[in-house]
């Protein structure tokens, strides 16, 4: 216990070289010098006649005996000590000073620095430098051991992609669904047949020329024969489909022609065929159904 000093503030032990508590941080308060001791002239600590420097800030100086012996000179003017030679000590240092200090001690008895897990030894024994040492040189290898991991990484994939072709993976295709198409409905058509009777019962059988089984129409029927227009409408006036009567087979009292219309569609309520321009016959939907979609057509008397 010669070698402890009990704090005035908090109560703890420090060792007798500290000059603030560990715990607190408060300075040491030194006691008045014992009748055999003298004064520390920079710092004011007691020390024994025979020491060579003074324990708490290791100050060299002159022979003790020329030391003030009656107490500390006032107001001394506190100078940073040079630091402490290498020791060992059991526990941790001081960051900022490199003094040793207790495991469980919070702050620095030289300096007042706050103490912590960043200022822990590996192993109790070790010195300042030795401390001061492993908190640098490890971090310094390794971030140099780091570094060059990543330049050979990023080295090794330039290469690699240099001296191997890139090669892209085909896709395969996406499987369809079968669908099969709806069909769309078509507009109901049909073929429109009909014929043509032209009569001529008339004395002199003007109206009707036949050669050979084959007539058409002269005098007031020149216009009725091959080739006359037939037209086919609906109840609109819109023209559904059209043709042209064929040739004639008959007498010179009647001849009978044909056509055929194509196409016609099954929309329309009434049907109107004009065969040149003698007038129209309209059936309506049903009847023209019912006739088998035929017109029979006839003229003269």
């Amino acid at each position: 216990m010669q070698d402890m000093w009990v704090c005035e503030g908090c109560h703890s032990l420090n060792r007798k070289e500290t000059s603030t508590c560990y715990s607190c941080g408060k300075p040491q308060v030194s006691p008045p010098p014992a009748p055999h001791t003298t004064v520390c002239p920079r710092c004011g600590t007691a020390v024994e006649p025979s020491a060579l420097s003074c324990l708490a800030c290791g100050f060299p100086g002159p022979p003790p005996e020329t030391w003030n012996s009656s107490g500390p000179t006032p107001s001394p003017v506190r100078q940073e000590p040079p630091p402490l030679a290498p020791q060992t000590y059991p526990g941790q240092f001081c960051i900022r000073c490199g003094t040793p200090g207790a495991v469980d001690a919070s702050f620095c008895g030289r300096c007042g620095a706050v103490l912590g897990a960043q200022s822990a030894l590996p192993f109790a024994g070790q010195s300042v430098q030795a401390a001061r040492h492993t908190i640098t040189r490890p971090a310094m290898l390794l971030g140099s051991l780091l570094l060059i991991c990543a330049v050979a990484a990023v080295g090794f994939v330039a290469l690699s992609r240099a001296g191997s072709p890139t090669t892209t993976p085909s896709a395969s295709p996406m499987p369809t669904a079968s669908r099969t198409p709806t069909p769309i409905p078509t507009a109901l058509t049909h073929t429109v047949t009909g014929s043509f009777v032209l009569t001529d019962t008339s004395v002199d059988l003007a109206g009707i020329t036949a050669i050979g089984g084959q007539c058409q129409g002269t005098d007031g029927y020149s216009d009725l024969g091959p080739g006359t227009p037939v037209t086919l409408k609906d109840e609109n006036g819109t023209i559904l489909a059209d043709a042209s009567l064929s040739l004639g087979t008959g007498t010179s009292s009647q001849c009978t022609f044909t056509f055929t219309l194509t196409g016609v569609p099954d929309t329309a309520r009434f049907y109107s065929v004009e065969v040149g321009r003698r007038g129209a016959i309209t059936d309506s939907h049903d009847e023209l159904q019912a006739a088998g979609w035929m017109f029979s057509l006839s003229m003269g008397s």
